[in-house]
């Protein structure tokens, strides 16, 4: 797991650092990036403090992320709305682990990032959502398992990988929307039919 995730995070930094053009954001996310991939193998189950220092990570970053963008006020109840849905799924899959096998979750999973542009349109936004949501989805998680004694059970490790992945597939849906509205504007210029 620690390849993939190395391997993902590497990957995001090449294409934040060739292809996004903001300097804030390109720091931000390369902040974010390099840090990630300090603690991802940085395991400390004794102590209880360090449960949470993950998933606060991801929701102090999220937050500052977040907030770069004016909003509606609607729009700053979804983080939490929707990091107690992650919490239910990740409860759900920790109860019942036999479907994190099926074939359908990864495409769930890059249709449940498309959704989170409905929700908000610009990239940091977008990321900044996904990274509360993970965080505030796995502080949820954490403390439903430390009720019963049972802390060891999150992955904190699983939960990197899958934020990296989600920013991965972000940047990806990103570029395409991007690609689409530059198709639209040329060939609009150009009197050709629309695409």
């Amino acid at each position: 797991m620690a390849a993939s995730f190395y391997w993902y995070a590497w990957l995001i930094v090449i294409i934040v650092f060739f292809y996004i053009e903001s300097d804030s954001l390109k720091k931000r996310v390369l902040c974010f990036t390099g840090v990630a991939m300090c603690l991802y193998s940085v395991e400390m189950l004794n102590h209880n403090w360090f449960l949470f220092f993950h998933p606060l990570f991801l929701f102090v970053f999220g937050l500052n992320l977040w907030v770069k963008e004016k909003k509606r006020m609607v729009q700053h109840f979804w983080p939490f709305l929707l990091s107690l849905g992650y919490s239910a799924a990740q409860l759900f899959l920790v109860v019942a682990p036999l479907w994190l096998q099926f074939p359908f979750l990864y495409p769930l999973f890059i249709i449940s990032i498309y959704l989170l542009f409905s929700f908000v349109q610009d990239l940091l936004s977008v990321l900044g959502l996904w990274l509360m949501i993970n965080g505030l989805g796995m502080l949820w998680s954490t403390l439903v398992f430390s009720v019963y004694e049972m802390e060891a059970v999150v992955s904190m490790n699983g939960t990197l990988l899958l934020v990296m992945k989600g920013f991965l597939t972000i940047l990806v849906l990103h570029a395409i929307f991007q690609l689409k509205r530059w198709v639209k504007r040329n060939s609009s210029r150009k009197g050709a039919a629309p695409v």
